[in-house]
């Protein structure tokens, strides 16, 4: 007579379980050591018309932070002129602190108006640099603890 197999997990199970935790464990580890302090900015289109009045801005926070931006300075247009170049920005006369926060693993949406920008813009490739105060409260002085980047775009 045949003996029951005692074993709770046949080699099949074992082995897609041992395949399954090793999956996690890299997914884990590549969040960590790489999306942690990540913050991901992009445009929803990358050709804008010079005549258009607003450029829409999708912000995902895959850090383990509240990241949170300037309330003179929430971003800068930055234009590729072999490097990349800020066009120049008016002087903020309040307080600098830290507002429009992010919470970690949100996802919001911006506009930026382009009127303002109009008779600034060049038609060539630009990008957005978002200066960005993280672990920071909205009200706190700003601080910029890291600048992230939009996708290249152009003006036409």
């Amino acid at each position: 007579m045949e003996q029951p197999n005692s074993s709770f997990l046949g080699k099949k199970e074992v082995i897609y379980l041992v395949a399954g935790l090793l999956i996690l464990l890299l997914g884990l580890a590549g969040w960590f050591y790489g999306w942690k302090k990540q913050l991901s900015v992009s445009t929803q289109k990358i050709e804008y018309a010079k005549s258009e009045k607003l450029l829409r801005l999708n912000i995902k926070n895959y850090t383990l932070a509240t990241v949170c931006f300037s309330s003179c300075y929430p971003y800068y247009i930055q234009k590729k002129d072999g490097q990349w170049k800020d066009y120049p920005l008016a002087q903020c006369e309040e307080n600098n602190i830290a507002t429009d926060c992010v919470d970690f693993f949100e996802t919001i949406g911006r506009g930026i108006d382009l009127d303002q920008w109009r008779d600034f813009l060049e038609s060539d490739s630009h990008r957005l640099a978002l200066p960005a105060c993280i672990g920071c409260n909205a009200g706190d002085p700003f601080r910029a603890d890291k600048t992230f980047y939009s996708n290249e775009f152009k003006i036409d």
